[in-house]
């Protein structure tokens, strides 16, 4: 027996079984990834085609599809003024009506510019979604800002919709219109019970409780506006803020969820979105609590801000196996027009993210007729 043969042979065993096979795997776990990814966005694009009111700027770049935490900036340095005399014309004459009605000019965030771009070409980095960063330069504004730019642009008179329609121009979903407030949001698809179960509610057809907005209609469980209590300063005087802090806000006021429970949750944020209509940014994502139903109702009934929803109840839609996914896509398609944009949005790329339903059968479904 040549025993150095037989030595040679099993350094060549160990090296294959602890080495060779582990960085095999890993490569094929990563292609099966990539290969998921590029057919979520196609099923992504269909999506598009058929509810067209939001398109994706940009989806989150780790190999799961998400944003890390760290890839998705917002910096708050300035304050937005009306500048036009027109447009601050049409604000002051329309502020009474807009008291009547129940509005408050409340103080909000939104975006003055939008940057995106590769910071780091270190292939951990791309695996980990750390290549590239979102930086969004927010700056404060009125409600009533927004109401006499952005809502006024659809529902004015012919005289306020020329005018905008100027100010605004053709969208462009990276580039936030200089004269309008541009709001900033984080919307989320929340499923209860380990993932078996999504979360929905229903907006209120109140006027001042922002029902003048796809009122009555389904809507994802949370929707929540940037703020300014969702920015703190950095050691370099910077306001700083992530979507993903809007999102654990959203959590206790839309939800009612504490702190110990929200940390408990997972939270993916997977879109950065354009509205169309509303010529606003909007990210979303999904959160996995391990709350049962009853537990995550009863928070909701005692949530801080209830007022934008409708009803007594929270909808809960099973997604346990893929029946159930699969009759939840059938329902959007058939009784689209009972859902809010973002609901739709937000909940198909959620599925997509989680893998719940392999991206040709949702764009299958999504490609039927009503």
């Amino acid at each position: 027996m040549n025993w150095s043969d037989v030595m040679a042979g099993a350094v060549a065993g160990l090296v294959l079984q602890n080495v060779a096979y582990p960085l095999s795997r890993d490569r094929f776990a990563r292609w099966r990834k990539r290969r998921h990814f590029k057919a979520a966005e196609r099923a992504g694009a269909r999506m598009e085609e058929r509810f067209d009111s939001l398109v994706l700027v940009q989806a989150g770049w780790s190999e799961d599809g998400v944003f890390a935490h760290d890839s998705i900036f917002l910096e708050l340095n300035a304050e937005f003024t009306i500048r036009r005399p027109d447009v601050a014309r049409f604000r002051d004459d329309r502020t009474p009506q807009w008291l009547s009605d129940g509005y408050e000019n409340g103080r909000q965030v939104g975006i003055s510019k939008l940057r995106i771009a590769r910071v780091s070409d270190r292939p951990e980095d791309d695996r980990a979604g750390r290549s590239h960063r979102v930086t969004c330069r927010m700056h404060e504004y009125d409600y009533f800002d927004f109401l006499c730019t952005h809502r006024l642009r659809l529902s004015g008179t012919a005289e306020e919709k020329r005018v905008l329609a100027e100010v605004a121009g053709e969208p462009n979903c990276r580039e936030p219109i200089a004269g309008f407030p541009n709001p900033f949001s984080v919307g989320l698809s929340v499923f209860c019970e380990g993932g078996d179960y999504l979360a929905l509610t229903r907006r209120t057809q109140s006027i001042g409780e922002g029902g003048g907005w796809h009122g009555g209609k389904v809507y994802n469980a949370v929707g929540e506006n940037a703020a300014l209590r969702d920015f703190n300063p950095g050691v370099d005087g910077v306001m700083r803020s992530t979507p993903y802090l809007i999102a654990k806000r959203g959590l206790w006021e839309e939800l009612g969820l504490p702190e110990v429970t929200v940390d408990a949750c997972e939270i993916y944020l997977h879109s950065l979105a354009y509205a169309v209509d509303l010529r606003d940014h909007k990210a979303f994502g999904h959160v996995v609590s391990p709350l049962s139903r009853h537990d995550l109702q009863d928070a909701w009934r005692h949530a801080p801000d209830r007022s934008e929803t409708a009803g007594s109840t929270l909808d809960f839609q099973p997604v346990r196996t893929k029946s159930d996914v699969r009759r939840l896509l059938r329902k959007i398609v058939t009784e689209a027009d009972d859902w809010a944009p973002e609901a739709v949005f937000c909940t198909v790329r959620s599925i997509l993210a989680r893998r719940l339903l392999r991206p040709a059968e949702v764009t299958k479904i999504l490609s039927t007729n009503k």
